[in-house]
Parts: C-alpha cells; sequence; structure tokens
C-alpha cells in the first residue's frame, strides 16, 4: 500500500483545478470593444474622430450633410472625398431637415433626399480616403442618432456589399462630437 502518493495525486489535482478557477488567464474587459468603434470582417477598429461637413440644400425642404467617423490618422481635408489621410471609417450622407446639422431619429436607406435618410458614401479599412468613390449599390440597415448637449451617439447596422456579391456586416457606434 503506498499512500503517499495518492495522497500526493489528490493534492495536485486539487491545487490545479484552485489555480484554474481561481487564476483565469484573460480579464472580462479584454474582449470589449471601445466605446466608439466598428467591427467589419471579424476586425475592430476605434473610432476617434468624427466629422460633420454640413451640406447641399436639396431645395425640398431637406438638407444633406456628410459625416465622416474615422480612425486615427484621417482628417478633414481638401480632397473628393472632404478628408485626407490613411486609415479606416466610414462616410455617411444624412438627409435632415435642419440646414447645419444632423437631427435625431432613425434614418433608413435611401437614394431620395427625404428626411432622415442616409447613403453609405464609402468605407475604409487600412486606406487612403482622399480618393475613394461611391458604393454602389450602398447597402441597407439602421442608422440611430441621438444627441445629449454636444456629444452625438451614432449606431449603425448596415449591409455593405461586397465585389464577389453578398453582403458583409459592419456594425458600429460613435459617440463624441462632430467637428
Amino acid at each position: 500500500m503506498y499512500r503517499p502518493a495518492k495522497s500526493r495525486a489528490v493534492f495536485f489535482i486539487v491545487i490545479l483545478v484552485s489555480a484554474v478557477l481561481l487564476f483565469p488567464s484573460c480579464d472580462e474587459d479584454d474582449d470589449t470593444a471601445p466605446a466608439s468603434s466598428f467591427l467589419y470582417k471579424g476586425n475592430t477598429y476605434a473610432l476617434t474622430n468624427g466629422y460633420i461637413i454640413p451640406g447641399q440644400d436639396n431645395g425640398n425642404g431637406t438638407f444633406t450633410h456628410r459625416v465622416g467617423l474615422f480612425t486615427e490618422g484621417v482628417v478633414e481635408g481638401s480632397t473628393p472625398t472632404g478628408f485626407s489621410g490613411t486609415g479606416s471609417g466610414l462616410l455617411i450622407s444624412m438627409t435632415t431637415t435642419n440646414p447645419s446639422n444632423i437631427q435625431e431619429g432613425d434614418y433608413t436607406a435611401s437614394s431620395a433626399n427625404d428626411a432622415l435618410t442616409y447613403k453609405l458614401q464609402f468605407l475604409a479599412i487600412d486606406d487612403s480616403v482622399s480618393a475613394l468613390t461611391n458604393l454602389e449599390p450602398a447597402g441597407n440597415g439602421p442608422v440611430e442618432v441621438s444627441v445629449s448637449s454636444d456629444t452625438y451617439t451614432i449606431v449603425f447596422d448596415l449591409n455593405v456589399p461586397q465585389s464577389i456579391g453578398g453582403f458583409e456586416i459592419l456594425f458600429g457606434t460613435y459617440i463624441g462630437t462632430l467637428q
């Protein structure tokens, strides 16, 4: 009868189980995306810059503004897109009844210039944003805007067309000011 080895084995198993339960390798916050970010093709991109370019009068009581939500490295610039630099993000044309800003509400995808509609103009993923062209078709899905003081919360859940056919989900939230 060799009891010490059996006792050592039980002791080792108890220590091992205790270590696994008490000292997990990952903190719960490790997988949390930044508050302002978007998810596309399994990758998360932190949105650090929000811009609004007040837009055109559509002649029907609506105004189309361009809203750019980008990662570090992208700034407002005098290019065809209105932005310059290299990074990731999206440009959305949003039509409202406010001549100088976007308004709160639930926006739907449309190429018409009706109030509370939008069109996804482009999506950049680690690319130069100065020469990107429009997405055709633009995709669809809800865009929700809420405003508190000068802080905007823009939540989007879009279907982005792929060149090989089909759609890819673009989901995210921007919380911050629009410069």
